[in-house]
């Protein structure tokens, strides 16, 4: 074998070992955008799950229960109430808007933000609450997009007690003979 031979084979074996490099690496991003979704999703579950103690322990608590059932108005709570309402909902609002952001960077599957944006819109449409929700849409917290984004929501369910008290109700009914 000559030197040119010997080089023309040199340049086959490093294109070779180019495109096996090319390949591993797709891979290896393919694998670490799967952890990265993963993750996100239990993030955003973990959010959620501290979230709710917090508002378990919270004196928001009642005042923001009592602003899910229909007949309820902002007018019906005190001042303090309304405060703590306010930044309960926010904490809610704002959650949803991190799980859009996540979302649109595609860490976080079309199911889980179809149901979650099902859930916050159908939030958000509550009496009480919707009241809050035009009083906060006049501060420039939330993104043009989120805003947009709820405002489509399709296939709303009902949230808070009253609608717990409606699932509660119908198991009973299930059950009875």
């Amino acid at each position: 074998m000559d030197l040119t031979q010997l080089a023309d084979l040199g340049e086959f074996v490093g294109g070779i070992a180019v495109i096996g490099s090319l390949v591993f690496v797709g891979l290896q991003i393919r694998a670490n955008t799967k952890i990265q979704r993963a993750a996100s999703g239990t993030n955003i579950q973990q959010s959620w799950v501290d979230l709710n103690l917090r508002l378990a322990d919270s004196p928001a608590t009642v005042a923001f229960a009592r602003a899910t059932l229909p007949t309820a108005s902002l007018s019906d709570f005190t001042e303090e109430e309304l405060v703590r309402l306010s930044l309960a909902s926010r904490a809610v609002v704002q959650n949803f808007e991190a799980e859009f952001y996540q979302y649109q960077a595609g860490l976080l599957n079309a199911e889980t933000w179809d149901q979650h944006r099902s859930w916050c819109h159908s939030f958000l449409q509550q009496p009480a609450i919707r009241e809050w929700w035009e009083m906060e849409l006049r501060q420039p917290i939330y993104a043009a997009s989120f805003i947009q984004e709820l405002g489509v929501a399709e296939g709303s369910v009902p949230v808070g007690p009253a609608a717990f008290t409606d699932a509660l109700q119908a198991a009973r009914e299930h059950r009875e003979p």
